[in-house]
């Protein structure tokens, strides 16, 4: 059960810091109960004890309130809670965790099952860790820590070697899964009209604002021949897809004088490539040099309007977005000027 659970990995330094980034995700309407900013960006820290007390990430990470409180942490506002443990024991638990580890060592249960499959430790002193996805996949709790083997995968927590298995949810979500619920405000998909398109969206980079999603793009809509952008949730990077059907030449209809006299076959004519060949191919660089002018030129953020506010960062992007941004999308630095360009 998720009310049972323990902390995500973040033990580690390394995986700690990861927290400081801000995050796109905001949560209206709750107020940090120790800085008192209001709104705040990224997880929400809810104390697990104390009725009504929030944090945010930066103060959770300062070791605000108090440390022997376990928290529930909530990573978008409509997301289930995870627990999190205290982040320091009090002398009682620790007192009881350290009678608890004498006992085991004296019934001699050190060896903690099968070995571990990271670190290959035959005998695992501790908690032992089965992932719920991989079939006879066990941690320690020192590779656990150390975030060994996917991150995207649930655990199951042993803390004896008949003890029932505790169910650990992953630590992130993998990219299909965390991008299912997006949803891209404002963009409708031009085959079935659905607004504001859930999950990927996929832009046509042939034709104008042309959008598509998921279901109309494994369906066959719109002209496979043409590529597409992909792009998973608002605000991310697009990625290039190539187009679903090669393109091919249709060979014209062959008329009478068409056909030649095979007893007499005309002489091969080895010189240039004809005229039409060369505008052909100048004419395919040049759409090719504007359209890359063109995207450098668009927002990276909608892809549909130009560039004309910039920040002190060096990004930039358009007015409508840029007036919903706080921080820039780009390096995550807090934008504090928004520079009109003409």
């Amino acid at each position: 059960h998720y009310g049972r659970g323990v902390p995500p990995r973040k033990t580690t330094t390394r995986s700690q810091l990861s927290y400081f980034i801000p995050r796109a995700v905001t949560f209206q309407g709750i107020c940090c109960n120790s800085c008192g900013r209001d709104s705040m960006l990224g997880p929400q820290w809810n104390c697990d004890v104390c009725a009504n007390y929030d944090l945010c990430t930066f103060c959770y990470l300062s070791n605000e309130h108090d440390l022997d409180h376990a928290f529930v942490r909530r990573d978008t506002p409509h997301s289930r809670g995870i627990r999190v443990s205290p982040r320091q024991q009090s002398a009682a638990a620790e007192k009881k965790t350290q009678s608890y580890s004498d006992k085991a060592s004296r019934n001699g249960e050190s060896s903690r099952g099968p070995p571990c499959n990271s670190c290959c430790r035959k005998h695992l002193p501790g908690v032992r860790w089965q992932c719920d996805v991989c079939s006879k996949y066990n941690l320690c709790t020192d590779c656990y820590a150390s975030n060994e083997h996917r991150l995207d995968h649930g655990f199951l927590r042993f803390d004896s070697p008949r003890g029932t298995g505790i169910k650990v949810s992953p630590r992130q979500q993998s990219a299909q899964m965390s991008s299912a619920g997006a949803r891209h405000t404002g963009v409708i998909c031009d085959a079935c009209g659905e607004r504001g398109i859930l999950g990927t969206r996929w832009k046509c980079q042939l034709c104008n604002n042309y959008d598509l999603c998921t279901a109309c793009y494994n369906g066959g809509k719109h002209e496979q021949e043409h590529a597409f952008l992909c792009i998973l949730r608002p605000g991310d990077t697009a990625a290039s897809v190539p187009p679903r059907k090669p393109f091919t030449k249709t060979k014209p209809k062959l008329s009478d004088v068409d056909f030649v006299d095979l007893r007499n076959p005309p002489q091969r004519n080895e010189q240039a490539p004809m005229r039409t060949e060369v505008d052909h191919a100048a004419e395919t660089r040049q759409e090719r040099e504007l359209r890359e002018i063109k995207e450098s030129l668009d927002c990276s953020i909608c892809l549909e309007r130009r560039r004309n506010v910039a920040f002190l960062c060096g990004h930039s992007a358009c007015a409508d977005c840029a007036a919903t941004l706080i921080i820039c999308h780009m390096c995550r630095i807090p934008i504090e000027r928004k520079i009109t360009l003409y």
